[in-house]
């Protein structure tokens, strides 16, 4: 009777010491990106950095703005002409280049995370995702930041950017093309074994942004993965800066689309509104 009374009594503890420690690491991640911008990463920015960042609230209101939520309905559109409709409720950190996105599945909920370039499921079975985010969900994520966040990109110390002198034609309108530069990373050391390590493989060979002259929005970027010979594009339509009270505009509605080496849409893939 007693030893039943001392394992029942450690069992709580240990269930106790369990649920705190989870709780303690959930807010730690929270933390960690929940963030504002570094410093360093407010230079003066170059003029179209500049209207881009004036086009979309201002430098201190995205200041502040360090967790956007969103609520949005999806809808995936399919090879053989059929459509996914779905709902997504984003958290969006600008400044530490993160987005979580949560859905409730048919057969389980899940949260895909995408933090500095990393794509994992925080929640969910794997196996049981039935919606075109189990193939789609990393280019997904990384085309919703970026879109959302694309004035504060521009102030990522890890990559430079090169504004084209000329615009060109998109859909009928003028857009000056941006186009991102990753920085040379030279290989660094792993202090255990003593030898050098390469750098991770950057996950598109190209990015370029692209500005409207008119209104300074980013509103079009394009992707591409040439090895792969996969070239993605999207839009933002109707911007409004009703996020939250916090003065930011971003799109109410994007689409993307399947593209290729000229930047022209073609197969529309997914449409994302805002509620």
């Amino acid at each position: 009777m007693i030893n039943w009374f001392l394992k029942t009594i450690s069992l709580v503890f240990v269930t106790a010491f369990l649920i705190t420690g989870c709780k303690h690491q959930s807010k730690k991640e929270v933390f960690v990106l929940d963030r504002g911008p570094d410093v360093e990463m407010l230079d003066v920015p170059a003029d179209y950095v500049d209207r881009a960042i004036k086009a979309t609230g201002g430098l201190e209101t995205w200041m502040t703005a360090t967790k956007l939520q969103l609520d949005s309905v999806v809808t995936f559109y399919k090879q053989n002409g059929s459509s996914y409709l779905t709902e997504h409720h984003y958290k969006i950190y600008p400044w530490s280049n993160s987005i979580q996105i949560s859905a409730k599945e048919p057969l389980s909920n899940f949260i895909w995370q995408l933090s500095d370039g990393r794509f994992e499921i925080l929640e969910g079975d794997e196996k049981a995702d039935l919606s075109p985010m189990a193939d789609f969900g990393r280019d997904f994520a990384e085309i919703i930041l970026a879109i959302t966040t694309a004035p504060v990109r521009f102030l990522d110390r890890s990559t430079d950017f090169l504004k084209k002198s000329e615009p060109v034609k998109v859909e009928g309108l003028w857009y000056y093309p941006i186009e991102q530069t990753y920085r040379v990373e030279q290989p660094v050391a792993d202090d255990k074994k003593q030898k050098a390590v390469e750098p991770r493989r950057r996950y598109w060979s190209k990015v370029v942004f692209l500005q409207s002259p008119k209104s300074s929005l980013v509103d079009i970027l394009w992707f591409a993965d040439i090895g792969k010979k996969k070239f993605l594009v999207a839009r933002g339509y109707d911007y409004y800066n009703d996020v939250e009270n916090k003065g930011i505009l971003i799109p109410a509605k994007i689409e993307i689309f399947t593209s290729d080496t000229m930047v022209v849409f073609r197969e529309r893939l997914a449409e994302i509104e805002f509620k």
